[in-house]
């Protein structure tokens, strides 16, 4: 296997490592701590909740090391965007992070509100949401930096020709498409699911194109110092 069919494969399964490490550890979180006795649940449920931040910190590694490798191709044509993609994706990283210590005070409180046989019910509750809040939001930034990087990526591998254009044009919808849902929670009427599905079958599409053809190399070569 040579070093571009090495970076290729490992770039499609990092692709595939981030969503599904997100997907699942958000999934895990969200189901412990969004119930009405969320702090005896998590309390209950450490192992899981645990399991979940050991996903999302997976899915943080990911998108960052994707990124670098990302770069060894896109660079190539657009360093601009190149560089741009690898900053948006360690802003996405570090929010995830930091959406992470929320969690983390909220097993800590749910620690002591069981040892305290919880006096101050409604201190511990009202502390119990912020902490939810926090990671909600921090996870709903997540996905709108993600848009914004996707949108970078997808640009770049339209121009240079390394993907079929079908699949760029794909996230070039999708993307955008993936960023609504959150802004649209943030201006109060509420998320709408379906929109995250082309971004979603594009993250799953483009990994099993890459490990069947990969990108088209010999447009690299011939494209290189392009768009500086």
């Amino acid at each position: 296997m040579n070093p571009d069919k090495k970076t290729t494969v490992m770039i499609g399964v990092l692709f595939l490592s981030a969503m599904f490490s997100a997907m699942i550890g958000n999934g895990l979180i969200t189901s412990i701590v969004g119930v009405p006795d969320c702090l005896e649940n998590v309390n209950r449920n450490k192992s899981l909740v645990v399991l979940g931040m050991v996903l999302e910190m997976v899915c943080a590694i990911a998108v960052v090391w994707l990124a670098v490798l990302l770069m060894q191709v896109v660079k190539k044509h657009n360093k601009n965007v190149a560089f741009g993609y690898l900053g948006f994706r360690i802003i996405e990283s570090a929010i995830i992070f930091v959406g992470l210590v929320s969690i983390l005070l909220l097993i800590s409180l749910s620690g002591e509100y069981i040892q305290t046989g919880a006096p101050a019910g409604a201190s511990f509750e009202t502390l119990a949401k912020l902490a939810v809040a926090g990671h909600y939001w921090g996870f709903q930034m997540v996905i709108i930096v993600c848009g914004v990087a996707g949108v970078m990526l997808c640009y770049a591998l339209y121009c240079a020709n390394l993907i079929p254009r079908f699949l760029s044009v794909l996230d070039l919808i999708g993307y955008p498409l993936s960023i609504s849902p959150p802004l649209l929670e943030m201006l109060g009427f509420g998320q709408v699911l379906i929109l995250y599905l082309p971004g979603s079958a594009f993250e799953i599409i483009l990994p099993i194109w890459l490990f069947v053809k990969g990108f088209n190399i010999s447009e690299v070569g011939s494209g290189a110092g392009r768009q500086q």
